[in-house]
């Protein structure tokens, strides 16, 4: 039954046998269901032809994705769809958030952002001119310290949220309220404004500040881009068809 549906969808797509064998492959290893895996490959072919990667490295990100968020298989095409529409809003490739958003899906998750917003995140930072590697180490710093407890981060955002409902919350609480993190870098901004510092005195490491710069600089953006990813539907489906396949062509013989 496998091979037949990869031929079939080898002849369909023009992604070659062997390549889908392999994708399909790491798609079982990922805890993907023997019943839906050839619709996954299939589906995330879209995704590697619109994101200039391979469909075995997209398979990766979105399986990471899946697995770490606790999200139905139904949610696959979704995850799929925030990842092209992170790459058309910023300036990455689903090939280079391959590469590195798995180290910081983890630590979103750990937090309670949710995959549209880390998605936002990518977007917005990696369009101010930042590349997607510092992008994930920018942003990495700047949860870990947000939601480290006793960090300086954590102390300057329990004082500045003091007197509002996020008052005595942990990061990941607030994030469950629905605010997201420009909600409250705004409030450190503003507290530490009072005290006569910066947005980057409220941050131990030069990273984390810069993330947190870069995002509440850009909050509007910001929280466009997150209405972007939720509104994301057929963002990949969409990217396939607009991309094409380079052949080579021998003259002699006038054919590819």
């Amino acid at each position: 039954k496998y091979f037949e549906g990869l031929i079939e969808m080898s002849n369909r797509t023009g992604v070659a046998f062997t390549d889908l064998a392999e994708s399909m492959y790491s798609a079982l290893s990922a805890g993907v269901p023997q019943d839906n895996v050839l619709e996954f490959v299939e589906n995330t072919v879209n995704l590697s032809k619109g994101g200039f990667t391979q469909t075995a490295t997209a398979i990766d990100i979105v399986t990471t994705a899946l697995n770490a968020y606790q999200m139905e298989m139904s949610e696959a095409t979704h995850v799929q769809d925030v990842l092209i529409t992170t790459q058309n809003l910023g300036k990455t490739t689903v090939d280079e958030l391959a590469s590195n958003m798995g180290k910081l899906i983890p630590t979103a998750n750990g937090v309670n952002v949710a995959f549209d917003q880390l998605g936002a995140m990518y977007a917005t930072v990696t369009a101010n001119g930042v590349a997607t590697a510092e992008t994930t180490t920018y942003l990495n710093a700047m949860i870990n310290e947000l939601g480290a407890s006793g960090s300086t981060a954590e102390k300057a955002m329990q004082a500045a949220t003091a007197g509002t409902d996020m008052a005595g919350k942990k990061i990941s609480e607030i994030s469950a309220m629905g605010y997201d993190v420009t909600d409250v870098l705004k409030l450190m901004d503003e507290y530490a404004q009072s005290t006569g510092k910066s947005l980057s005195d409220m941050f131990s490491s030069s990273e984390g500040a810069k993330a947190a710069n870069i995002l509440l600089s850009n909050a509007e953006s910001f929280k466009s881009n997150i209405t972007a990813m939720i509104d994301s539907t057929g963002a990949a489906a969409t990217a396939a068809e607009r991309s094409f396949t380079v052949v080579s062509f021998d003259s002699e013989q006038n054919t590819p």
